[in-house]
C-alpha cells in the first residue's frame, strides 16, 4: 500500500481524525454487482486498521466467497480518505475505499477494484 499524497499519510490521517473529532470510520467496498458495501469501526482503531485490515465474512457479500472460503480482509485505500459532511460536529464520520484480500494475503480476484 503506498501513500498517494501527503494528505493520505498515516501521520495525516491521524492528525485529521483528532483534529475534526471523527468518531467512526466507514471502510466501504463494492460486490460484484456494484452495490457499496460498509464495515463501521470506531476511528480510534485507525493504527490497527491500517496495518492490518479488518477482516469480514466473505461469504456475506454477494459474489464473494463459499462458507468455506469466507474469511476476507479490507484493506483501506489512504488516498481515499474522507470526512464525511456531517451536521454534528461533535462526532463525525470518515471513509475509507478499501481493496479486497483473501485470507492468505492474495489480493482477492472478485474485487472490483
Amino acid at each position: 500500500m503506498s501513500v498517494q499524497n501527503e494528505t493520505s499519510s498515516v501521520d495525516s490521517i491521524c492528525e485529521i481524525i483528532e483534529k475534526r473529532k471523527v468518531g467512526v470510520l466507514q471502510l466501504q467496498f463494492s460486490d460484484i454487482l456494484g452495490r457499496v458495501k460498509t464495515i463501521k469501526v470506531p476511528a480510534k482503531q485507525v493504527m490497527n486498521i491500517i496495518n492490518d485490515g479488518v477482516y469480514f465474512d466473505g461469504s456475506s457479500v454477494v459474489g464473494y466467497a463459499t462458507i468455506e472460503e469466507s474469511d476476507m480482509v479490507a484493506v483501506p485505500d489512504l488516498g481515499t480518505f474522507c470526512v464525511l459532511p456531517d451536521s454534528n460536529e461533535s462526532f463525525r464520520n470518515a471513509r475509507m475505499v478499501c481493496d479486497i484480500y483473501t485470507s492468505d494475503g492474495n489480493r482477492f480476484e472478485g474485487d472490483p477494484r
